[in-house]
């Protein structure tokens, strides 16, 4: 996060990611990874269940230190994801680090905001608003995370530059019920989370530069939520892999399914970018010692076993085929990498010029029900059609979106044909800058209308 050195870094830098070295092979860029589990630059995860879905409220990253477009991350299964922007009764320049609580019917959102520094707090009557901002909390401080106690009461933990506070809030989830405490932890730089098990209070927080491999999480506990924290063993318990491959892991939530505790935080991309600010939000399981310690975790690229199983509900029936394009920018962003079903790699082409396109040979003949179109960007639209063909010589028109204004992700287009061959064409993007580039294209027969997964949205 760190907004106090952003100014510095408010220059154009689209082509950053794309300057990295190459990757050595590893199980970063291997098919069927289960980690990101989102196709996005997004960071700062907090994640968050509602009723059946889940929901992950961040940073939307890939934007210097300015944070992109507000937007929600949704999903009933933890592996199928879809992207929606917010709106604000109020003007958003810049946004960072939003975490959410439902309390006494309402929805409520904490986040940061970098051009009027602070923590500021807004009320929907939906998970997803639209929100009308209520307060500013703090200023000049930034990574609020609300804590609601066994006993009632409600918390909020922020800060960064290495000045945590706690408050306790009133019912009303806004106000201070008194002045804020500050927090004497070790190691601390920002992004604390509160966790309490077995009558212990773990607060957890990053340390280290978020933009290179020293980023790491930590943990202390305590009896009380105001404190003294003790330093807890196997600190720091996530941090960057001997292979580097996963790259700064950090700032992070915690989600506790049926006695299953789970750490969703963000990393470096792969190849990783030259600023560490084209994050995405990865998933592992967290487990605890018989004292109550945090175990040490080793970060994955495959994922937890949830996430693995229900990413193959449904075949995806691009997926390894072969494929072929109008240009390539190099090797680590190859056609082959946007049907591997890995969200953490992805095919772009040679220049920001367009048209751009993509080809694909199902083998032969397939029905097909469904197309999703995860772009890099998943705040900006892209305006781009999509061809069916039997023989790849005569082709009809699946899906046009030549005037898209609106973006999502994934894009999803559904119509009944036959083909054996799909042709995507982008012809323009949200920013003219912008490479065309796609993390993921899946292709799926015939679906239910009954299927609750089924994104049924394009531009």
């Amino acid at each position: 996060m760190k907004f106090w050195i952003f100014a510095s870094f408010l220059t154009a830098y689209a082509l950053l990611a794309h300057k990295a070295p190459a990757l050595a092979a590893s199980e970063a860029t291997a098919p069927n990874a289960g980690n990101p589990i989102l196709p996005a630059y997004f960071a700062d995860p907090s994640i968050h269940k509602f009723g059946s879905t889940y929901y992950i409220y961040g940073t939307t990253d890939g934007n210097s230190w300015r944070g992109g477009a507000p937007g929600v991350w949704m999903s009933e299964d933890l592996a199928h994801w879809r992207f929606e922007k917010m709106t604000f009764d109020v003007s958003i320049d810049t946004f960072w680090a939003a975490s959410a609580l439902f309390h006494h019917g309402k929805y409520f959102l904490y986040y940061s905001k970098t051009f009027s520094p602070g923590t500021y707090v807004a009320e929907s009557d939906l998970p997803t608003g639209p929100w009308t901002e209520k307060a500013l909390l703090a200023a000049d401080d930034i990574d609020a995370q609300p804590f609601l106690d066994d006993d009632g009461r409600l918390y909020l933990y922020y800060g960064g530059i290495k000045f945590p506070k706690v408050v306790r809030l009133n019912d009303d989830a806004i106000s201070f019920a008194e002045s804020p405490s500050p927090l004497i932890l070790p190691s601390f730089e920002e992004g604390s989370f509160m966790l309490k098990r077995g009558g212990i209070y773990y607060l957890m927080y990053s340390n280290g530069d978020c933009s290179n491999d020293s980023y790491n999480l930590r943990y202390v506990t305590s009896r009380s939520p105001y404190g003294p924290f003790v330093d807890g063993p196997n600190n720091p318990i996530l941090s960057t892999t001997s292979d580097g491959s996963i790259h700064g892991p950090g700032h992070h939530s915690v989600l506790e399914e049926k006695g299953t505790y789970y750490v969703i935080y963000h990393r470096h991309d792969n190849p990783h970018a030259a600023d560490g600010l084209r994050r995405q939000v990865a998933i592992d399981e967290m487990n605890f010692d018989a004292d109550g310690g945090i175990k040490r975790m080793a970060p994955t690229h495959e994922g937890p076993a949830i996430i693995r199983q229900n990413s193959q509900l449904e075949q995806n029936l691009a997926a390894g085929k072969s494929v072929v394009a109008s240009s390539i920018f190099s090797v680590n962003y190859s056609p082959a990498a946007a049907l591997d079903n890995n969200n953490g790699t992805r095919w772009t082409a040679a220049t920001a010029s367009k048209p751009q396109w993509l080809q694909i040979d199902l083998g032969d003949i397939k029905e097909i029900g469904r197309v999703e179109l995860s772009f890099e960007y998943a705040e900006r639209w892209v305006r781009y059609h999509i061809e069916a063909s039997i023989d790849g010589q005569n082709w009809t028109l699946f899906a046009d979106h030549k005037n898209a204004t609106q973006s999502f992700s994934p894009y999803t287009d559904v119509k009944n044909t036959k083909a054996r061959y799909i042709k995507l064409l982008i012809t323009e993007t949200e920013r003219e800058e912008d490479f065309a580039s796609i993390w993921e294209l899946k292709v799926f027969g015939p679906t239910s209308t009954s299927n609750n997964r089924l994104n049924s949205r394009a531009p």
